[in-house]
């Protein structure tokens, strides 16, 4: 035993020399080729993922485990208000520039906080351009009431800074003439210089690149000027936290009295139409119901009726039979 116990201690040392490399080189956050960032953004990591850990593990972002979760982006630029956007990817955070863009930045804000981005979704994704949130109108699931509509549907004025377009950039949408922007935006996913002082920047992404990157890799086509994901990437729900600081966003006025009972009236109006719909299905199912039951009774009726007209012929036969038979013995009596 005791001869043994060196031995052991050996061969457990020797292991643990040649082992300890490939160790340090599969938890080591770093790249080591050159071409690491290109294979990253070409979805390397997906395709050819036992060689990318190892040799491109900061690009592909391998070490961000639960024990390492990824830091909010630090600018001085940004105000407090952080939005979450959730989808079926994850989660991705976005801030606000209220002294680059105010106008614009109250405006989103403000559509964020009621509601209206829930259940709209991500129609655009070019690699390594931009990832763009539709229209609310027209791009939500979910109806939206009147007050949620007219602001919607407002304009915005171009408000252009030099701030440069880059990857995580919040860059609002708008058509060629100025100041057009509604509710569309993207995220940049990449430098975009040509789109400097001709779209307005107002944030920018805080936290969830890694779900950027997860965009990028999704199946796309081409529709016209625009690369668009193959399946429908729904903007699941949002929410709002903030950091505490001051805020120099333009504070949105409380509606009027009327305006509040007129989304009080939208909101119960929804309601009532849900409610009008499900009794509507139910009414159809029901009628469905007792057209198969009424079917089922014409059966048993229709089978009941041939009964009774059967009994009745037999009836009938032995009825002429009896009579017939009687005139028949009284014949033979005559005879």
């Amino acid at each position: 035993m005791a001869a043994t116990l060196p031995a052991a201690l050996r061969l457990s040392v020797i292991l643990w020399v040649c082992a300890f490399p490939a160790i340090v080189a599969e938890a080591s956050c770093e790249d080591r080729e050159d071409s690491c960032e290109d294979w990253a953004e070409a979805g390397e990591c997906t395709k050819n993922s036992e060689f990318m850990r190892k040799s491109c593990a900061l690009s592909c972002e391998v070490c961000k485990g639960t024990d390492q979760q990824e830091e909010d982006v630090v600018d001085e630029r940004l105000g407090p208000e952080r939005v979450h956007l959730q989808t079926s990817f994850g989660e991705i955070t976005i801030g606000f520039f209220p002294s680059v863009a105010p106008v614009t930045s109250a405006h989103i804000l403000w559509l964020f906080q009621h509601g209206c981005y829930d259940t709209n979704h991500i129609f655009r994704v070019d690699k390594g351009f931009v990832a763009q949130l539709q229209a609310v109108i027209g791009g939500r699931q979910a109806k939206l009431n009147k007050v949620q509509k007219d602001r919607a549907r407002q304009n915005v004025p171009d408000e252009f800074s030099d701030i440069k377009h880059e990857r995580g950039i919040l860059s609002m949408g708008k058509f060629s003439e100025p100041n057009t922007g509604t509710s569309s935006f993207s995220m940049v996913l990449g430098p975009a210089k040509w789109l400097d002082r001709k779209y307005t920047v107002f944030g920018r992404v805080v936290r969830g690149f890694d779900v950027l990157t997860k965009l990028e890799q999704v199946e796309t086509k081409r529709e016209g000027i625009f690369v668009m994901p193959k399946e429908r990437i729904t903007i699941l729900s949002t929410y709002i936290t903030t950091s505490g600081a001051p805020s120099d966003l333009v504070s949105q006025p409380l509606p009027s009295p009327s305006v509040a009972a007129e989304m009080n009236m939208d909101s119960k109006l929804q309601e009532s139409t849900l409610r009008e719909s499900k009794l509507e299905e139910e009414a159809k199912n029901t009628a469905v119901a007792l057209v198969e039951c009424t079917n089922q009774q014409s059966a048993l009726r229709t089978l009941c009726v041939l009964a009774v007209l059967m009994a009745i012929a037999w009836a009938v036969f032995f009825s002429s039979q009896t009579v017939f038979r009687r005139k028949h013995d009284k014949g033979e009596e005559n005879l």
